[in-house]
């Protein structure tokens, strides 16, 4: 077999997948931790209306003490990502997701977890704040006569 009729057998399919890897979005928001295509530096909100609010300076505060590899503030602010979502949540002075993952915890963890081994914690739920409920509305009863 040569590679001209493997190229000619599975150029298409090899093609889509180079596509498809030099695509992929890899970086995530350093908020709510997920893979966002519309991430911004936390720097390009500086100037905007919002960024002053009591909500976004917690959560700068947060990133910053447990999500820092920097000591100077400014090369932080210019390195730390944030989705669209949550700057639109924070700079409107609203919550954003709390979780365990994203190290923006509302309590510590007691000590009878912390002392837990990779495998106990994972069979405990960290945090559930709040649950959607979905209400079905009446059902008409249709006759069919």
């Amino acid at each position: 077999m040569t590679e001209d009729s493997v190229l000619q057998k599975f150029g298409r399919p090899l093609r889509n997948v180079t596509e498809i890897r030099d695509s992929y979005v890899t970086t995530s928001c350093d908020l709510c931790e997920q893979m966002r295509k519309d991430l911004c530096p936390l720097q390009s909100y500086l100037d905007k209306h919002g960024y002053d609010s009591h909500r976004m300076r917690d959560a700068i505060d947060i990133l910053y003490q447990h999500k820092t590899e920097e000591e100077d503030y400014e090369n932080f602010i210019s390195s730390i990502n944030i989705c669209k979502y949550c700057a639109a949540k924070l700079r409107g002075n609203k919550e954003v997701a709390h979780s365990f993952y994203n190290q923006l915890s509302v309590i510590p963890a007691p000590d009878c977890i912390t002392c837990l081994n990779m495998f106990e914690r994972a069979l405990i739920k960290f945090c559930m704040t709040c649950i959607t409920v979905v209400r079905l509305g009446h059902i008409k009863s249709l006759s069919t006569t």
